[in-house]
């Protein structure tokens, strides 16, 4: 399995770090772009541990030089701990990074190819009080249970990375809306009923099977049926109008009309036992799909 490191150039704060932790403790150096920083971590005895746990910080002024390394190879529980694949976010060996510690978000991250800064810079949404991307904004880039402090309306949102839900209401309630990466210059875009955005919910990137077995009764009660991939329309194999209660493996959006049509709710893996548990007011559901593109 490889991974990408950086080597820190012409930066006497960041080359002592490298020195004592490379030199004198001979340890390896794993670095991650995030935001302006430079986050670098010691390769030890776990490398899937350091490989989560950030540890020091410094602020690159001048380059950084992409080098390819190999971790061992590991058994299939440890590989389903990393959140996505390392091939994706690889650069040739040698490729070279101008990083300035004053303009590093430009500098930095534009060098970067897009599935590579997604995976080290993290998800972000942009909220927009006006039509077209105008008006005071405020960027998110993890969950929010109520943001209403920072805007008082929604009329336009830009997905700069990762697969989002938006709601209605404080709290993850209300209507919900699914947004993947794209422009959305009015609310009519992401099917909208009016400008009102309470709270965010990020959607985690999924490397499992996906599975959806629907029930005609709550508690999983009734006929059952089992999905593994989308319906677009559920009666069409399903010969029950409504679902009372379903088990989920992966993330899905499940819509109250056929064609992906309609009120939307989002389902984590679990267990629903009623159809209340993934906020539906009723149990028609017409069609549903799996969230599969994350970049």
């Amino acid at each position: 399995m490889l991974i990408f490191a950086f080597t820190l150039l012409e930066n006497p704060q960041c080359q002592d770090v490298v020195d004592g932790r490379l030199l004198r403790r001979e340890k390896r150096l794993l670095h991650s772009l995030v935001s302006e920083k430079v986050i670098m971590d010691p390769v030890e005895d776990d490398p899937i541990k350091d490989l989560t746990q950030h540890r020091e910080q410094c602020y690159p002024s001048a380059l950084a030089t992409i080098q390819a390394i190999t971790l061992p190879l590991l058994d299939r529980d440890d590989k389903s701990r990393f959140p996505f694949s390392w091939d994706d976010a690889l650069l040739p060996k040698g490729s070279k990074i101008a990083c300035n510690a004053n303009r590093a978000d430009q500098s930095c991250h534009q060098a970067l190819p897009y599935k590579m800064k997604h995976l080290l810079l993290g998800t972000k949404i942009i909220f927009y009080e006006e039509r077209n991307f105008q008006g005071r904004y405020y960027e998110c880039s993890s969950d929010c249970a109520d943001l209403q402090n920072y805007f008082s309306r929604c009329n336009s949102i830009r997905v700069e990375s990762g697969c989002w839900m938006v709601y209605e209401r404080p709290n993850y309630m209300g209507y919900q809306y699914f947004l993947r990466r794209g422009e959305y210059p009015d609310y009519q875009r992401w099917m909208g009923y009016s400008d009102g955005i309470r709270s965010c919910r990020m959607i985690p990137q999924y490397r499992g099977s996906y599975r959806m077995r629907i029930y005609e009764r709550e508690n999983f009660g009734g006929h059952m049926m089992e999905f593994m991939d989308d319906s677009e329309s559920v009666q069409d194999r399903f010969n029950y109008p409504e679902i009372h209660s379903c088990h989920v493996d992966g993330y899905w959006i499940m819509y109250e009309q056929p064609h992906f049509r309609g009120r939307q709710y989002f389902l984590r893996p679990g267990e629903y036992r009623r159809y209340s548990d993934w906020g539906g007011m009723n149990p028609r559901i017409g069609s549903f799909r799996r969230i599969m593109d994350f970049f």
